[in-house]
């Protein structure tokens, strides 16, 4: 009797142990998981050529914006232009820059630069895609620009909130698109609403037009969209909702062919840009 009480109390002591071990792991692996995901809960954002489309014909990025500053910081152009005789050149640049480009800008836009330069913290990407329909080839090209802001991802919610009111208080024209379950802004826009201070800064020559004949109106100029949202940390910006759309699907797990997958384009990437900052 004595023995099968020892075996009984032995089984108990055995399942009472599994289930401490059970426990123990089971913490570790929410404590694994706790960490191993981003502090923003966030999942990484793919690298660019796992986002773009395959018909993209222009890709220009910083994988790593901050690896991209930190090896501007080591430039020989970057140490001149720190270096202390450069000190008054550079204040007289830099003031001028401020009186002339910088506050103009920002007193049309309301708003700071400084609370959006430092948003670049994973891939900064432009690119342009072919974007025509089948058999068309005079469809204008998609635009792209993605920026990963990372762990400044609230910073980034804030600014693209603060700047949808401003644009619908001062009266012009948005819409808001569902893409995904991600909410985006679609702006309606013309070259008069581009600020003065850009257009100082990048003059285009207007477009001819032909003279309206007595009684007809003049014509109206050219209206463009800017679809803006927010996708995880990343800042997505195109010229239509198609382009776009594209983006939020690879960023969603869709699949879809993306520029990596080509033949040509990973022979390159291995052989020019694997460990380029740029």
């Amino acid at each position: 009797m004595k023995s099968i009480g020892r075996i009984h109390l032995a089984s108990r002591l055995s399942g009472i142990k599994g289930l401490a071990w059970g426990v123990v792991w089971g913490l570790a692996l929410g404590l694994w998981s706790f960490f191993s995901v981003p502090a923003n809960g966030a999942m990484p954002i793919p690298a660019p050529e796992k986002l773009v489309p395959e018909d993209t014909v222009v890709l220009v990025t910083a994988p790593d914006f901050g690896k991209l500053r930190d090896v501007y910081r080591r430039l020989p152009q970057s140490q001149l232009w720190n270096d202390p005789a450069m000190k008054p050149f550079k204040d007289k640049f830099l003031a001028k820059w401020k009186e002339e480009v910088v506050r103009p800008l920002e007193r049309e836009l309301d708003a700071r630069l400084e609370d959006y330069l430092n948003l670049p913290q994973g891939q900064l990407t432009f690119a342009l895609t072919r974007n025509a329909a089948p058999g068309k080839d005079d469809s204008p090209p998609g635009l792209l620009v993605l920026l990963d802001a990372k762990d400044k991802s609230n910073q980034l919610k804030t600014n693209l909130t603060a700047l949808r009111k401003k644009w619908v208080d001062s009266g012009k024209a948005m819409k808001t698109e569902k893409i995904r379950d991600y909410k985006f802004s679609v702006l309606t826009m013309s070259g008069n609403d581009v600020p003065a201070a850009l257009r100082k800064l990048f003059p285009s020559r207007p477009e001819p037009q032909e003279p309206a004949g007595e009684g007809e109106p003049r014509k109206r100029a050219a209206k463009s969209e800017l679809v803006i949202g927010q996708a995880e940390s990343l800042l997505i910006v195109g010229n239509s909702t198609k382009v776009v759309e594209r983006i939020v699907v690879r960023l969603t797990g869709g699949s879809a062919p993306t520029l990596g997958e080509l033949a040509a384009y990973q022979t390159n990437h291995l052989a020019l840009f694997r460990d380029g900052p740029c």
